[in-house]
């Protein structure tokens, strides 16, 4: 009587976990380090950050038409389109919960997205984007890259007989691992070239 008791707190336990499992993917993650949208606990902070800032949405893989986000649902049919540049023109909402009202640069295209600034894991079906401590959506900030990259270009390292330059900052799909999983996602890489060979 006390091993069906056991085995059966035990079904109950994993069958209370299956939500997380089988929903924890349904929200768009990214990280793209300092070129990414950062967690802040306050719509009012995300407003000074962003408000004004250049971006292109990336889907996981550059080189895929169709991103692995399930983007469709949530980029694409809001008219929006990949690898294009948008600025960010306005952040409204609150703390929990924002719409952020993208404007395509020399375009008049306008795409909102619906941002849960909070840790969800599971929508029971409703598409949703999210930014927590671990992860952000795949927005990245194309302005302050190539503000970044106009000012590491030329710089050397080194000194002697080895000299390294930068030569180029670009960005490419990295495998990462996220949790369990194997990823690739848009990373920025540096190209360094050693001055004595050109290698």
């Amino acid at each position: 009587m006390v091993m069906r008791s056991i085995k059966f707190i035990a079904v109950l336990a994993i069958l209370s976990f299956l939500p997380y499992l089988g929903f924890a993917g349904d929200h768009p993650q990214a990280n793209f380090g300092d070129y990414g949208i950062r967690h802040y606990s306050t719509i009012s902070s995300y407003q000074s950050n962003y408000i004004g800032q250049v971006v292109k949405y990336l889907p996981n893989c550059q080189n895929k038409t169709e991103g692995n986000y399930d983007d469709k649902k949530g980029f694409l049919d809001a008219g929006g389109s990949y690898n294009t540049e948008y600025t960010i023109s306005k952040i409204s909402g609150n703390d929990q919960r924002m719409t952020f009202l993208l404007t395509e640069v020399n375009g008049k295209k306008k795409v909102k997205m619906v941002v849960n600034n909070q840790e969800e894991y599971y929508s029971y079906g409703k598409y949703t984007y999210c930014i927590t401590n671990s992860y952000t959506i795949p927005l990245f900030l194309v302005g302050k890259f190539n503000q970044d990259k106009a000012n590491y270009i030329g710089k050397t390292f080194g000194s002697g007989s080895t000299k390294l330059e930068v030569t180029d900052a670009l960005i490419q799909d990295v495998e990462w691992e996220v949790g369990k999983s194997h990823e690739a996602y848009p990373r920025i890489v540096f190209e360094i070239t050693d001055k004595s060979d050109g290698r």
